[in-house]
């Protein structure tokens, strides 16, 4: 009898730890800073990321009315004039916007893109609600655009860039 006791008090004990006990929560591995970016892809999934001096840039925020990623293209301008226009109005206090203007596009191909020639990028960066930095009229740019697909008829743009 004693032992039928001594082994339902050992059954609740280990009953009891196996119901209390935790594990450790396995922690997700912070993501980098690449891997914030969305994916490339050539479907035309409606995405824009890059990185800003070493930081995740995607278009965000902002209301109904504000558009945070647009692309254009006009064939008959400038020999096909492509035009990006991004912003991140996600924190009110540090507004971008990144503008990215192409002319003479109309086939996949690399870029250079060159402040005040065919192909460069506009950045502005408004800090503090007071203090905007735009490389538009004062920084030369340099980089280039590598557009993989130029799919005017299906309205697909995809490729990389880099911008100095």
């Amino acid at each position: 009898m004693k032992y039928k006791l001594l082994l339902r008090v050992l059954s609740l004990l280990l009953l009891f730890c196996f119901c209390f006990a935790q594990c450790k929560k396995q922690h997700d591995t912070p993501k980098t800073e690449i891997e914030k970016l969305p994916a490339i892809t050539q479907e035309g999934k409606n995405t824009f990321g890059c990185l800003l001096n070493g930081t995740a840039y995607t278009p965000g925020g902002g209301g109904i009315l504000d558009i945070v990623l647009s692309a254009q293209y006009d064939p008959t301008f400038q020999g096909g004039q492509f035009v990006i226009k991004t912003k991140d109005l996600r924190n009110i206090n540090n507004n971008i916007s990144l503008y990215l203007h192409a002319d003479s596009i109309n086939t996949p191909g690399t870029y250079p893109l060159l402040f005040k020639s065919k192909y460069w990028i506009n950045y502005d960066a408004v800090q503090n609600n007071n203090c905007s930095y735009t490389n538009y009229y004062t920084s030369p740019v340099s980089g280039f655009l590598s557009l993989s697909k130029f799919d005017v008829i299906n309205r697909i743009v995809s490729g990389t860039f880099t911008f100095k």
